[in-house]
């Protein structure tokens, strides 16, 4: 065979094996096996990818394809089998396994059923037991708890006859009737429901015989009292007290108590006739009417009131089983004087509303005092005091007397009072300021014995912010500082109204004072002659009211600042326009053979006449403290020194200037006629223009010397101390005219640390 054809047949096997590997790729195509596995589709598949190939060639590869998966077939089937068979048989071994342990389980069932139906049965059994067990208890129960109430009640109905221990009955009853309204849930038997639903009955009898056997007790020793007789006639109320309190029989007691003690009294007493005295419609004789109440149940009432407030009483406790004092005493006067007097109810005048309100007020302090005694720090008078402030009686006659309208009368009163004071000023014909006016008019609202009442603190504490903001915008804020007197008016009042208001109306000196004459107006009006409050109540109202204050007050600050920054500029000005007259110093030494100045020069008193009035009339008004006192009066004093340097520098330039122009004139009228010629002119003229000179300069240093000392004795310390150019807190304020030196003048710069007038001494000293 040839190389040729060596290489051929090589070639084909390699075509050949590319053919069968294309075939396999066809056949494990999935989308070409699912539509037809025939062998012209395979073929086709073929043709496609090579046509060059023949017809036979693919026939051939195909059928050894075919015969190669049939034998890997045959080879994968021979391998597994043997693993089936295995399988087989371990499926065989379990199938048997299975029932031996299916046999097994239904029989520990069977066993667990048997188990069960014995535990149930015993269940059963224990649980039958037990409920016989607690029936029986429960039964023993119920006739022991029976037994035990027929007993009580026995020994409550043994006691009917004897002198009777009403506390004891009482709490008795309360038991019997506590027990007797369980038993309807409790007993269930019904021999014993029967037994029991008997002795219901004789209960309630025991209960009336108790209920009576307190108010007889009650009546002896509350209500049958001889006037004035011994304590010991009087009896201890305190267990009929008890026991009423323990059968709810206080409003009973309280109606038994008025009704014996008070109702001949009030019918006797409370008549309009006695009300009016001897002018009809004046209600002069209210205050008599209270004064003989108070005597009378001071006499009859005051041993039972404090036996109840012992037995019931104390701070912490508002409202009481018996309350003799609010509901026996009180309530009944109170009544008595809205039925009986009812020309109290009839005004129209706010005078007149305000003295019988109060009146009616300091009585009811009064009986509380009276009737319980003690001191502000006594817990029984506090108390019983607050519970008389509180009670319905009371609000019930303040609704009658309507204070809201009353107060408004008082506001329309004061207003129209403000509003002429107000016109009088702006016609400068008040003799008083708007300010002052308002602190009368604060004063007034406060005053007890005038206006102020207490269930209307709210409403005076409102109308004293109303006024203070009525007096910053009608009249302090329209002010214009227009002057150095109108600057201090204003300040001063500001100052006026703000310590008033900060200290004389709310605190005073220290709120928790006891003393009233320590307090502020607000605070002696409020508690009255007492301090006696919670001290977190206390404490809190103060902060409320100290923080409205506070805020009240912020623009009489910022008023009196302003007013204080303007009255420095002006006083300042005043002072400098005094000064001015500095400048005739030079007229009194030139030419004029006036001796040398041995003191300050006379104008310098006209200048600081206003200090002078300043210190008479404003500084203890303004009551400026420390760090406003040295804020303004640097302010001022460095005003007054850089216009006098200014003034003191002009007129020792026209001094020189002007002893220039005479040398140059001497010298021109002496002509030619050399030294002879000029001491002969000096001696006829007798000029001394040096002289002259050096006595001005001398003068100078002297008034710039009492300047500085008199307005550091103005200040009150050494003003230099401080650096030139201090001002007080910014403010709104511009002053009309405000000095404005020129830029080249040494006097211009606010930041030199010392002031020029100071500079200016040390150059004339010089």
């Amino acid at each position: 065979m040839s190389a040729t054809e060596v290489f051929v047949e090589e070639e084909d096997a390699d075509r050949q094996k590319v053919v069968m590997q294309w075939i396999r790729e066809i056949l494990d195509d999935d989308n070409a096996t699912s539509k037809s596995s025939e062998e012209e589709t395979i073929l086709a598949s073929l043709h496609a990818r090579d046509p060059t190939l023949e017809m036979s060639e693919m026939q051939s590869a195909l059928e050894s394809s075919l015969s190669d998966l049939k034998a890997e077939t045959l080879e994968v089937m021979s391998s597994r089998y043997g693993e089936f068979a295995r399988v087989a048989e371990a499926a065989s071994f379990e199938t048997a396994f299975s029932d031996e342990t299916a046999a097994a389980l239904v029989e520990l069932r069977r066993g667990v059923d048997d188990a069960r139906e014995t535990f149930e049965r015993k269940r059963a059994d224990l649980a039958e037991q037990l409920e016989q067990t607690r029936s029986s208890e429960k039964k023993e129960r119920e006739v022991r708890a029976v037994s035990r109430f027929a007993l009580l009640l026995e020994e409550l109905e043994r006691r009917d006859g004897v002198v009777r221990n009403v506390e004891r009955s009482a709490h008795a009853c309360m038991s019997l009737k506590a027990q007797l309204t369980g038993a309807v849930e409790f007993v269930t038997d019904g021999e014993l429901f029967t037994r029991l639903r008997d002795l219901a009955s004789r209960v309630d009898v025991a209960e009336k015989e108790t209920r009576q056997a307190i108010q007889a007790e009650f009546e002896k020793t509350c209500c049958c009292l001889p006037p004035g007789g011994p304590s010991e006639d009087r009896g201890d109320p305190g267990p009929c007290l008890r026991a009423a309190a323990a059968l709810g029989m206080g409003a009973r007691l309280e109606a038994i108590f008025a009704a014996k003690v008070l109702e001949p009294f009030l019918e006797a007493t409370f008549v309009a006739s006695r009300l009016d005295g001897a002018t009809p419609g004046s209600r002069s004789g209210l205050e008599s009417i209270y004064a003989a109440t108070l005597d009378y149940v001071t006499d009859r009432a005051r041993h039972a009131v404090r036996a109840c407030e012992a037995v019931f009483g104390g701070v912490r406790f508002k409202v009481l089983a018996v309350d003799l004092l609010a509901n026996a005493v009180w309530d009944p006067v109170a009544a008595a004087v809205a039925a009986k007097l009812p020309g109290l109810f009839q005004h129209g005048i706010a005078g007149d509303i305000h003295k019988t309100v109060r009146a009616t007020l300091l009585f009811v302090d009064a009986l509380a005092r009276a009737l319980l005694g003690g001191s502000s720090d006594d817990d029984a008078f506090r108390n019983g005091r607050d519970r008389l402030r509180a009670s319905d009686a009371t609000n019930r006659l303040l609704e009658k007397w309507n204070l809201p309208v009353y107060f408004e009368l008082v506001k329309v009163d004061t207003l129209a009072r403000l509003d002429v004071v107000l016109e009088e000023e702006k016609k400068g014909e008040s003799s008083s300021s708007f300010a002052r006016a308002t602190i009368e008019a604060i004063r007034r609202v406060w005053d007890p014995a005038t206006c102020f009442l207490r269930p209307i603190a709210d409403e005076a504490l409102r109308f004293t912010f109303q006024l203070l903001e009525k007096c910053v915008d009608d009249r302090l804020l329209s002010q214009r500082y227009d002057s150095a007197k109108t600057a201090a008016s204003v300040a001063a009042d500001a100052r006026l109204v703000a310590t008033f208001v900060d200290e004389a109306v709310f605190f005073g000196g220290d709120p928790a004072a006891a003393a009233a004459e320590e307090k502020g107006l607000f605070l002696r009006a409020v508690d009255g002659e007492d301090y006696a409050k919670d001290p977190g109540d206390v404490g809190r109202r103060d902060a409320a009211v100290a923080a409205g204050v506070t805020f009240a007050l912020r623009p009489f600050e910022a008023i009196f600042k302003e007013a204080v920054v303007a009255l420095a500029d002006h006083l300042a000005e005043e002072v400098s326009e005094g000064l001015r007259l500095v400048k005739s110093v030079t007229a009194r030494y030139h030419l004029t053979n006036a001796p040398s100045p041995s003191k300050p020069s006379e104008y310098l008193k006209r200048a600081f006449k206003h200090l002078d009035d300043f210190d008479a009339t404003w500084r203890q008004r303004l009551a400026l403290s420390d760090d406003e006192a040295r804020a303004f009066f640097t302010r001022h004093t460095h005003a007054v020194h850089r216009n006098y340097a200014q003034q003191v520098r002009a007129v020792l330039d026209h001094a020189r200037k002007f002893q220039a122009t005479l040398e140059k004139r001497r010298k021109a009228r002496a002509g030619g006629g050399g030294e002879n010629s000029a001491n002969l002119l000096k001696k006829k003229n007798n000029l001394d223009l040096a002289g002259d000179a050096a006595k001005i300069a001398k003068q100078l240093a002297m008034d710039v010397d009492a300047t500085i000392q008199r307005l550091d004795d103005f200040a009150g310390f050494n003003v230099a101390a401080f650096p030139y150019g201090a001002v007080l807190p910014q403010t709104n304020y511009r002053p009309a005219e405000a000095p404005s030196p020129s830029p080249s003048s040494p006097l211009s710069s606010s930041s030199s640390s010392s002031s020029p007038l100071l500079e200016l001494q040390a150059t004339l000293r010089q």
